[in-house]
């Protein structure tokens, strides 16, 4: 019996090859991700301390309360620009793990395919086995009936 070969193998390979590239390129858009919700975290925290200190510090004056409104507008900003990265961060991340999804399916279809390959290949290998096993017995009854 001949080994199995997979004609479309070559083809399966390029899907297993670009699938990983697919993962790897998911993962950078996660870490990517990530760092931007930490910053954006940052920014918030920076913000909501700086509004507790504004409280405990009782009576301000006219300047010092200009400076600080000026402060947590900016922050504010900063926030409102972050969340905006985040999302944007997030609907990358989607599309990644979309093209992975995708991939994934491309490359399973040649899976199954090849299986079934491998699984009609070895049963027309046992078939021809069964066969030469047949005809090798039938020669030696043939052989034994002339004796």
């Amino acid at each position: 019996m001949k080994a199995f070969k997979f004609k479309l193998e070559s083809i399966l390979d390029f899907r297993k090859g670009m699938e990983d590239l697919l993962k790897k390129n998911l993962a950078s858009a996660k870490e990517n991700l990530n760092i931007k919700e930490n910053e954006l975290n940052s920014v918030i925290n920076d913000y909501l301390e700086d509004v507790k200190e504004l409280l405990e510090k009782g009576e301000l004056t006219p300047s010092d309360m200009a400076v600080f409104s000026t402060h947590l507008n900016y922050l504010k900003e900063d926030i409102e620009n972050g969340e905006k990265e985040v999302e944007s961060f997030r609907k990358t991340v989607s599309e990644r793990r979309d093209e992975v999804m995708g991939a994934r399916k491309e490359r399973m279809i040649l899976d199954f395919l090849k299986e079934k390959n491998y699984k009609e290949h070895k049963r027309l290998g046992s078939k021809e086995e069964q066969s030469v096993i047949d005809e090798f017995n039938s020669n030696n009854f043939k052989k034994a009936e002339y004796e």
